[in-house]
């Protein structure tokens, strides 16, 4: 046999096992999808139908039309009241290689709702863009979502967003990580005074699918800064946010909890007083939940009918075991002031009718709080000064040398503050 015709057999085989594996992959993507939107539409309660409207080796294209019922939005929000559902029409085009796919998902603006909606405004040309990239290889999937900046000027309101971008590495169960990026916006009311601004916001989140329940293992965030004044006699600034939490097995049976909180700056300013906040930072710890009761939970609030029995009977599981909240560091200066609680809360094994009880549910309760203020603070907050002083004339502050303290104990619905009952 010639070299020429072993490799035009060579070739052959070759073209022959590409079309046999795009078509093996066609095939999966064909399977895959309707079991894809089956899950989201039990999961979210709307509605998902897939319209295929081209189909060959290479290529498939449909039409997804997703539904808003009135019975859905009214179990949402009790306000938002619909006499049609809300319609939203989306295009894909998804190229098929063996084992692999790539989906460009774009809103189609020639119909539904949320087209309507966009065209009053003036962002007809608006085009929001999703890229999935997926591998039947090993499961793994990639998912960008783009949203490039729009601005709204009409009836004398401004509106500027900025560009973002959200991006999901994960697997096809839904485990993996939530990256997020958004450059802010800018909303102005010239007509009012009004302006509000958010600067870059940053985060991430992992996900873990559990039994069906996606759970968030840990997650971070980070916001440059938030702005809100409105005429001269409002004035919110915050720069410098950034946020943290984790999630994690305690025991066999229990979870525990870490979140941490900072904020570099905050100021607020109304009617000619200032309040300035300076390195505000939480630290906080829940221990002991009941992991099957948090489970449970999970799935009674992932049911877009919100049945109100199973979520208390998720809750009473949760508290049958019962948690300890340590605060390990709540901080802050008030106009240089520096301000700090600490201590921890035990809350012991209940039922939410109990807690929600009254007396009975304070007895569930007890802990420990220790209160650190500066003795300046009445010098930097004129407001409180009076406040501060009666407080430490009943004996609920103690001066010792540049601070203010007080202990504060809670034990079976009793609460002390430096040993004088409140």
């Amino acid at each position: 046999m010639s070299k020429a015709v072993m490799g035009a057999a060579a070739v052959a085989v070759l073209v022959g096992a590409g079309a046999a594996g795009c078509w093996y992959t066609g095939d999966l993507f064909d399977k895959q999808v309707p079991l894809q939107l089956g899950t989201a539409q039990r999961e979210s309660g709307l509605v998902f139908q897939w319209q295929p409207t081209s189909s060959n080796l290479l290529t498939r294209e449909a039409d997804l039309r997703i539904e808003l019922t009135p019975e859905l939005a009214s179990s949402l929000d009790a306000d938002l009241v619909l006499d049609k559902p809300l319609e939203l029409y989306l295009h894909t085009r998804t190229r098929i290689m063996p084992l692999y796919t790539s989906t460009e998902i774009s809103l189609d603006m020639s119909r539904g709702d949320l087209a309507k909606t966009l065209t009053r405004m003036g962002l007809q040309n608006w085009k929001p863009v999703m890229q999935s990239h997926n591998s039947f290889w090993n499961s793994n999937t990639v998912t960008v979502l783009s949203l490039p900046e729009a601005n709204v000027d009409s009836d004398g309101e401004q509106l500027k967003l900025m560009p973002l971008e959200m991006r999901f590495d994960g697997d096809f169960n839904g485990s993996g990580q939530v990256a997020l990026s958004w450059a802010g916006m800018t909303y102005r009311q010239p007509s009012q005074q009004v302006e509000c601004n958010i600067g870059r916001v940053d985060g991430t989140a992992e996900l873990k699918a559990v039994d069906n329940i996606l759970m968030v293992p840990s997650s971070q965030a980070k916001v440059a800064g938030f702005s809100l004044n409105v005429g001269e006699g409002m004035k919110f600034d915050m720069q410098g946010m950034t946020s943290s939490s984790t999630l994690q097995g305690d025991s066999a049976d229990t979870l525990a909890s870490h979140y941490q909180l900072g904020i570099g700056q905050f100021k607020m300013a109304m009617e000619g007083e200032t309040v300035e906040l300076a390195d505000t930072a939480l630290d906080a710890h829940i221990k002991g939940m009941d992991m099957k009761g948090y489970h449970t939970l999970l799935q009674a609030n992932a049911d877009p009918k919100k049945d109100e029995a199973k979520l208390q009977m998720a809750l009473d599981q949760l508290l049958a075991r019962g948690a300890t909240l340590e605060l390990t560091n709540l901080a802050a200066k008030v106009n240089q002031a520096p301000v700090s609680l600490k201590g921890n809360l035990v809350l012991a094994p209940t039922t939410l009718e109990k807690l929600t009880g009254g007396d009975e549910g304070l007895n569930a309760l007890n802990g420990q709080f220790a209160a650190e203020l500066s003795n300046k603070l009445g010098q930097a907050l004129p407001q409180v000064a009076p406040w501060l002083e009666h407080l430490g004339s009943i004996g609920y502050l103690k001066s010792e040398g540049d601070l203010l303290k007080a202990d504060i104990q809670l034990a079976k619905g009793a609460v002390t503050i430096n040993g004088q009952p409140l």
